[in-house]
């Protein structure tokens, strides 16, 4: 799972967690060795403390292009990935501390967008997007387990246009899946598409596929989200003078997508944020802002990996518009953590919710109160 840096999700009083939580308020804030460990222990005394790292410089020279990725591997360790001039990764265990960073790149620069996931394996599948020769080029690299990364490939390119909101995601074993908005020429009217391409271990990348030309919504980010069976879910935003609707699509290894159908269709400029999360065998969640009479509420709908749709829930109490989209993380047992930020009445609030592997919802909590928070994303 990759994840640009930031926040957390909270445990139940009285509970053990089911996984521990590895947080990070910025870069410089990261993880740091066990050895370098400030420990604050928790209000509740049934729970074990959690252990916070002071700063740790990882990056203090060069030009840096945020945000940064952390991919978590099976083992414990983490791997953050930045922009520099060049993508730099730099790998944390509990073993070793932080490592040495490695470097890739391709042959020019400048790059302006970076995505990763790993595989159950450890292996990242890195994917950023940048200039070659005054053309907007997507390459490819993977980091193994054993860290060498290797040579970059060129994925995509966008003639005289512009690569934009690029996302990524891998299944455990390895194959990958990545979705960006291409615009193939800024200034002059051409394709303002949504592409997709699937890699696979030993073949490469796939030709990039089209899966939506306009009326696809350029301002809005399309998402994606691993299944089992080695298959992909991209959920984007459509809208028209009559309706807005997520479409969704799953597409398998070798670059073939279908089974298009909707996940959720309401009035017309009543649907904001899509965001899909991927459950590993359980499937996916969806989630989005919706139009509910006087204010905008969090929506969410479960699917299994065999495409089955659960009926549409509230997730929210409070107005969410205009806040930041919600992010999530699900443990070993399958329990899904969804945190986001809304407005109860006059009070800015940030919350917390749980859905079970058998898609049963808590009641949910308050992480914060009084105080606006931007949440970006925590990884178990």
């Amino acid at each position: 799972m990759a994840v640009p840096l930031r926040s957390a999700l909270p445990r139940k009083p009285g509970t053990v967690p089911r996984s521990r939580l590895l947080v990070a308020a910025v870069l410089a804030a990261a993880l740091a060795p066990a050895a370098g460990f400030a420990a604050r222990a928790l209000a509740d005394p049934s729970s074990p403390p959690t252990y916070w790292s002071g700063p740790f410089p990882l990056a203090t020279t060069g030009p840096y292009a945020g945000p940064p990725v952390l991919v978590r591997d099976p083992a414990g360790g983490v791997t953050v990935l930045w922009i520099d001039g060049n993508v730099t990764a730099k790998r944390w265990s509990a073993v070793d501390g932080w490592e040495r960073p490695l470097r890739v790149g391709a042959t020019t620069h400048p790059y302006w967008s970076l995505a990763a996931a790993a595989d159950s394996g450890g292996n990242i599948t890195a994917v950023w997007a940048g200039n070659q020769n005054g053309t907007a080029t997507l390459w490819s690299s993977s980091l193994s387990a054993g860290g060498a990364w290797s040579p970059p490939v060129v994925i995509a390119n966008a003639s005289m246009g512009m690569i934009a909101y690029l996302h990524v995601a891998v299944s455990p074993d390895g194959h990958a899946w990545a979705v960006w908005l291409e615009n193939d020429n800024i200034g002059w009217p051409g394709c303002r598409c949504l592409r997709a391409a699937s890699f696979s271990p030993g073949a490469g990348w796939s030709a990039a596929q089209v899966l939506a030309a306009q009326p696809y919504q350029s301002e809005v980010e399309p998402s994606v989200a691993a299944l089992s069976d080695s298959r992909a879910m991209v959920v984007w935003l459509e809208g028209g003078a009559n309706q807005s609707r997520i479409r969704t699509v799953v597409g398998d290894f070798a670059g073939h997508w279908e089974n298009s159908t909707d996940g959720a269709v309401a009035a017309a400029g009543s649907i904001l944020k899509p965001v899909l999360h991927g459950r590993g065998a359980l499937g996916a969640i969806l989630v989005w802002q919706g139009h509910a009479g006087s204010q905008w509420a969090l929506r969410a709908r479960l699917v299994t990996s065999a495409l089955e749709w659960a009926a549409a829930i509230n997730v929210s109490d409070g107005n969410v518009e205009g806040r930041s989209p919600p992010v999530f993380a699900t443990d070993d047992a399958g329990t899904t953590f969804l945190t986001w930020p809304e407005q109860d009445g006059p009070i800015p609030v940030s919350k917390v919710r749980s859905v079970s592997a058998s898609g049963e919802w808590d009641a949910g909590m308050t992480l914060t109160s009084g105080r606006e928070v931007g949440i970006y994303e925590a990884a178990m």
